[in-house]
């Protein structure tokens, strides 16, 4: 009986030790199948980003009249259609510097559409406020995109010089976005949505004017950028981060 028993606890020990001796091996598959997702999520993220916006395009097309629809909405306006000389109107008042908004999303490609149209449907408030000026709206979000992109290593060096900010990204940004991204694309939709916010009250917090758009744009590139260096681990841990920045009343 004694050795029975100590047969099992000895069962016991080596199970314990089986599992602590595996659990390296686990948590290392774990971390390699989440970098893996991330990389993919980047993959596609990065093929947006330098998919240029083309007239005609049935995609192009199908997303600029989402924002179009979704920007009219939130102020209030009739709708009309996202062509024509009806819709200059719109484009304007929606804050686009040319009654044609084609030109200004060359700079963050499909990835700048996607971002604004998931900011208008999921952060009304802040589009709003961001319309209000005094900095162009669609020239904002393009570049909070860039912002985005270039801390989740979504865009390269090449790719951030074509925003006003410049190139500042800490090394291990994209890493700190690993798990953020591995869950879906709403992760990096987030971050832009996040930096627009920054912005938004970067501006508010001076009263900046439009000529103070690049201090207002660093800033806000330096909050977002602190915030993923604590690796969220998906859409609420950031939120529950973000919700954490103080306010000024």
């Amino acid at each position: 009986a004694y050795r029975s028993g100590q047969n099992t606890a000895m069962d016991r020990l080596q199970a314990q030790l089986g599992s602590l001796l595996n659990r390296p091996l686990m948590e290392d598959a774990a971390a390699k199948e989440l970098a893996e997702a991330a990389r993919a999520r980047v993959d596609v993220l990065r093929s947006l980003l330098r998919t240029p916006a083309v007239v005609g395009d049935d995609e192009y097309e199908r997303l600029l009249k989402e924002v179009f629809y979704a920007t009219t909405k939130l102020l209030g306006r009739e709708p009309t259609a996202h062509r024509g000389p009806e819709s200059e109107e719109g484009w304007k008042v929606a804050g686009f510097q040319a009654t044609a908004p084609d030109r200004e999303f060359r700079g963050g490609g499909l990835l700048g559409l996607h971002c604004l149209l998931h900011a208008l449907e999921h952060h009304p408030a802040t589009c709003a406020k961001l319309l209000e000026g005094p900095f162009p709206f669609a020239a904002a979000s393009i570049n909070m995109t860039l912002v985005a992109a270039r801390l989740a290593g979504v865009a390269s060096a090449d790719d951030a010089l074509k925003a006003s900010i410049g190139d500042k990204s800490p090394q291990n940004a994209p890493r700190d976005c690993r798990s953020l991204l591995a869950t879906s694309h709403a992760g990096f939709f987030e971050v832009h949505a996040l930096a627009l916010d920054a912005l938004e009250r970067a501006r508010s917090d001076v009263d900046a004017g439009a000529m103070d758009f690049m201090g207002c744009a660093v800033a806000a590139r330096e909050e977002v950028s602190l915030l993923l260096s604590h690796a969220p681990r998906d859409v609420e841990a950031l939120k529950k981060l973000a919700r954490a920045v103080p306010r000024r009343r």
